[in-house]
């Protein structure tokens, strides 16, 4: 679950922290609210989105805290002592470059991309469009049927 984010420096928010409840999380708001850079922000966080779209004019900070989803193990190396099974992720932007951390230790966007998915759920409103293709339909049956050593045996 995510506890709360924080967004400095980044498209139109100077200093904001979000803090969430538990349960299901719906952004709405008017026209140029910022609900878009919202969801940009932690999809640049977890790496599910292209950096180079944001371009901050100055060095930017997006910084999330959620609990330990099933005590990943890719993770051991980075959590201190006395993390309590939370993790704290960060991304810091410059107008060049990109760099991730967890826990405030510097780490790879291949680390953070494979710990993405047991984070957190992003749909869109066009999103739904996806399951029209027979592509994502088998993924889904496989993913549900829990397939993927079978899946791993047919592709060898």
């Amino acid at each position: 679950m995510l506890h709360n984010l924080t967004i400095k420096n980044l498209l139109l928010f100077d200093e904001t922290t979000v803090n969430f409840q538990k349960g299901l999380i719906v952004i709405t708001g008017e026209t140029g609210a910022g609900k878009t850079a919202f969801t940009k922000a932690i999809a640049t966080l977890l790496g599910l989105q292209n950096q180079n779209n944001l371009k901050p004019n100055k060095e930017a900070w997006i910084e999330g805290e959620w609990d330990n989803p099933n005590h990943n193990q890719e993770l051991t190396e980075f959590l201190p002592d006395d993390h309590n099974n939370i993790l704290i992720l960060g991304r810091k932007l410059t107008t060049k470059t990109s760099r991730s951390y967890i826990w405030s230790r510097s780490c790879t966007n291949a680390t953070i991309n494979d710990i993405a998915p047991d984070l957190l759920q992003m749909t869109s409103q066009h999103s739904a469009r996806e399951l029209l293709k027979p592509k994502e339909q088998l993924q889904l049956i496989d993913q549900f049927a829990n397939n993927q050593e079978l899946l791993n045996e047919t592709k060898n």
